[in-house]
């Protein structure tokens, strides 16, 4: 939708919205194609991905075991009691909290403006970005809404049921910190407070080398 509301903008409307730099939220809406960080975040996004499969595979045999013993309908009690219940109601809310903090919704909606635009960039007859460009960047897009997207979604629904089957409570400590780390194996480095905008001309990030005192006199001074 962002995609081809850019498209159907005039030429000088769409130079305009291409000139704002983006902020990427995750390594993977880095733009640079610098073979290395390529390498890199192909490398994050199996582990991601391997990570998940193996957390996937264990609701899967919690589902085939309860099947198996011929129990037709889905009991938390059915796997620790009382204990179940509590593992699963503290999983959820932590849950909640999760999506809360990290405003999944909001993150949603700028990353689907942030590829939107990249995208309408990078397809515009006018730039005539090389073949092996969009195909490099096409990948990074499945990337960014395969992890941040759709496995995210599955963790946080499943999480609460794999956690109530567990027998000791470190167990589910472990295994909630464990989750935590998947989805979040593709952010920024916490010393990178603030990631470096993506200037879409060039396709790479650039600094910003302004000092606190270079700020303040341009906000004192800004016609300069």
């Amino acid at each position: 939708k962002k995609y081809r509301k850019i498209q159907e903008q005039y030429e000088e409307d769409r130079e305009e919205i291409y000139n704002i730099p983006l902020t990427p939220d995750n390594i993977f809406q880095d733009l640079s194609l610098d073979p290395f960080k390529y390498y890199q975040r192909i490398l994050v996004f199996v582990s991601q991905y391997i990570l998940f499969t193996i957390y996937y595979s264990e609701f899967l045999d919690i589902v085939y075991n309860i099947k198996t013993q011929g129990i037709d309908t889905f009991e938390i009690s059915r796997g620790n009691s009382w204990q179940g219940w509590i593992y699963y109601a503290t999983a959820t809310l932590i849950m909640m909290i999760y999506v809360t903090n990290n405003g999944f919704s909001k993150s949603f909606k700028d990353s689907t403006s942030f590829w939107g635009t990249v995208m309408a960039f990078h397809w515009d007859p006018k730039n005539e970005s090389p073949y092996s460009n969009r195909l490099l960047i096409t990948a990074l897009l499945f990337f960014d809404t395969t992890v941040n997207i759709q496995m995210t979604i599955v963790i946080v629904v499943i999480v609460p049921f794999i956690l109530s089957f567990g027998e000791e409570p470190v167990n589910f400590v472990l295994n909630l910190v464990a989750v935590l780390y998947i989805v979040e194996l593709d952010d920024f480095p916490p010393a990178q407070h603030k990631p470096d905008p993506v200037y879409l001309h060039d396709g790479t990030s650039e600094p910003d080398d302004r000092t606190q005192e270079d700020e303040d006199v341009f906000n004192e001074h800004p016609e300069r």
